[in-house]
């Protein structure tokens, strides 16, 4: 694979995950909201079975898509784990300084000799070496147990021992909501360090939305 593909594949790849990883965040914030009506009763009791079909679903959607979109380690899985894999192979031609100095700097003229060297110095700031995309890996790595344990005995799959025996999925693969949010927030982190190491851009992350209004407008 040449320069140029290697390239084309990262961006493509960054986007899917940047995509699917917004999708994730706003799937945790509807949950919230939905989970926080439980503290008024009047509210939720308005459709109790449907609010907590919801709930469930949302949440195991989000699990889900947690461990797809960010923890599987497949090998021909599109998750941000395997796209930091990705990173490692071709840490050379992605974040080495002269391909990040040609994509940042261009054709700029020598008359714009002071912001060169800014550019410059700031390539040199966000530069992502292998034990760098080591570090990234590990920080997603608290929480993928839990992730896989839930998705392969419960959700994806149904072990008898879940369904009808005496094991707890909770107990066994602990998961809280503090967890996941976890796993979100680190997770965009990496995406945002990638972006800066390879193009000197740190993209906005995260959310914004009126999802809390919206579900609360609902009950009223």
């Amino acid at each position: 694979m040449d320069q140029m593909a290697i390239e084309e594949q990262f961006e493509a790849w960054k986007s899917a995950v940047n995509s699917q990883l917004a999708d994730l965040d706003a799937n945790y914030q509807t949950w919230e909201a939905i989970n926080n009506l439980n503290l008024n009763p009047e509210r939720f009791n308005t459709a109790p079975y449907f609010w907590d079909s919801a709930r469930r679903t949302y949440i195991e959607r989000l699990i889900l898509g947690l461990w797809s979109g960010v923890a599987d380690g497949k090998k021909k899985s599109a998750s941000l784990r395997k796209l930091l894999d990705f990173c490692t192979e071709h840490q050379i031609e992605l974040f080495e300084f002269s391909n990040v100095r040609r994509r940042v700097i261009g054709r700029k003229q020598e008359s714009d000799a002071d912001e060169i060297r800014d550019l410059e110095n700031l390539t040199r700031r966000n530069s992502l070496d292998a034990m760098g995309l080591e570090q990234l890996s590990v920080s997603l790595n608290a929480a993928r147990k839990s992730l896989q344990g839930w998705r392969n005995k419960v959700l994806a799959h149904r072990e008898l021992a879940y369904v009808i025996g005496s094991r707890s999925v909770s107990d066994d693969y602990p998961l809280t909501p503090g967890e996941i949010r976890k796993v979100i927030d680190e997770s965009w982190d990496v995406l945002r360090t990638l972006d800066a190491a390879y193009s000197n851009v740190e993209f906005m992350t995260g959310v914004f939305s009126s999802i809390p209004s919206e579900i609360e407008s609902l009950t009223q």
